[in-house]
């Protein structure tokens, strides 16, 4: 019998790092309406951290051979993208 081998590839984070991004905001939105925000700022910061993950690999494979112009772009959004989830958690 042939065994099926899973490769984490791009596909991979970006799928699964939006559905549990889903999950997480959604939950964090019911949380906020059940006046838990604490806790749904939590959820809501857990699940833009997993965008993050569902984008930043496939964005990386998208410009990872393009010049350097590219690269800086790419890590400026990152870091703005991740500072923004910081300051929208506090």
């Amino acid at each position: 019998m042939a065994s099926k081998t899973v490769t984490l590839d791009n596909k991979f984070f970006a799928f699964w790092g939006m559905v549990l991004a889903a999950a997480a905001i959604l939950l964090g939105g019911i949380l906020g309406q059940l006046n838990m925000g604490l806790v749904a700022k939590i959820f809501n910061a857990i699940g833009q951290a997993l965008i993050l993950l569902a984008i930043a690999f496939p964005a990386w494979n998208h410009i990872g051979y393009k010049n350097v112009a590219w690269k800086i772009i790419y890590f400026v959004a990152l870091i703005a993208y991740v500072v923004g989830i910081v300051l929208a958690a506090f």
